[in-house]
């Protein structure tokens, strides 16, 4: 009866196999909806909508879910409490510009009266740059399949419109599913820093694995390695010296674009080029 095959082995080996099945369940029933709670707190992001997590399974994770549901709502209120506040105080600020502009422009012709609107138009610039980039570089637009070869080339002519040298290479047809003018701006910004402190700009369309890959290259000076993560941030640029203007630019190109990309799931990233200048690598995943 104590054999191998005996009533006391069957029962220890059904005990184990049990034992592993019921082992195998819990870790199921644990780790399926934490990889879920994992993909949800990895896509949220301020301006998207948030999907409310569903508040099953053991009482640790129905709690869980819970309080990062919670914390989604506060983090969308928060927001939307600030884009509404941010949306204000720029009217605000645009209408007292408008008014003292025109004051102006009634001013005699002479020196002081340049200054005075130029001044203005700087404060309007201001205002509006920094809008947009407090609002992520988003707008209201839905998300639809982008050619990318047809918007980069739309770019690239518009600067060749103001006399400014643009090469595309774009020799494929690559798709993205984006919001067109968000992603329009992105590429603007990047091309008008490489035309303003590069002389020019290259821009290259590929393709690679399930990204698509815009390369924007210019023969500039280049941003030495230990800034390269600075100049993404906003209100910062390459060269100290540079004086903060509307011609010139107030340092939120590359943050709005940074903000833009990312908001679509994408990289970008700033690298060397041989044997001079720069390029800012977007990188974005295919439609």
């Amino acid at each position: 009866p104590g054999g191998p095959g005996g009533p006391l082995a069957l029962t220890i080996g059904f005990l184990a196999v049990s034992s592993l099945l019921l082992g195998t369940w819990a870790v199921l029933a644990l780790t399926k909806p934490l990889r879920g709670i994992a993909r949800a707190v990895e896509a949220f992001g301020p301006g998207d909508p948030a999907s409310p997590l569903p508040e099953t399974g053991p009482r640790e994770i129905r709690t869980l879910a819970r309080a990062i549901n919670r914390m989604q709502e506060r983090i969308t209120r928060l927001v939307d409490d600030r884009t509404r506040t941010l949306a204000a105080v720029g009217h605000d600020l645009r209408t007292p510009i408008t008014r003292l502009k025109l004051r102006a422009e009634q001013m005699p012709e002479g020196p002081e009266r340049s200054r005075m609107i130029a001044d203005l138009d700087q404060m309007a610039a201001l205002v509006q740059s920094a809008l947009t980039h407090l609002r992520d570089g988003r707008s209201d637009e839905s998300l639809v399949p982008v050619d990318l070869r047809s918007l980069v080339q739309t770019v690239a002519d518009s600067f060749a419109d103001m006399g400014h040298a643009v090469a595309v290479s774009a020799p494929d047809r690559i798709a993205v599913r984006g919001r067109p003018l968000e992603l329009e701006r992105a590429v603007t910004n990047i091309v008008d820093n490489a035309v303003k402190y590069g002389g020019g700009a290259s821009v290259t369309l590929a393709r690679a694995a399930d990204a698509a890959v815009i390369d924007i290259a210019d023969e500039g000076p280049g941003i030495p390695a230990a800034l390269r993560a600075a100049v993404l941030e906003p209100f910062v640029r390459g060269e100290a010296a540079r004086s903060m203007n509307e011609h010139d630019g107030f340092g939120l190109g590359l943050a709005i674009a940074r903000a833009i990309v990312e908001a679509h799931g994408g990289t970008i990233r700033i690298m060397d080029r041989q044997p001079r200048g720069l390029v800012v690598r977007l990188t974005l995943p295919r439609a």
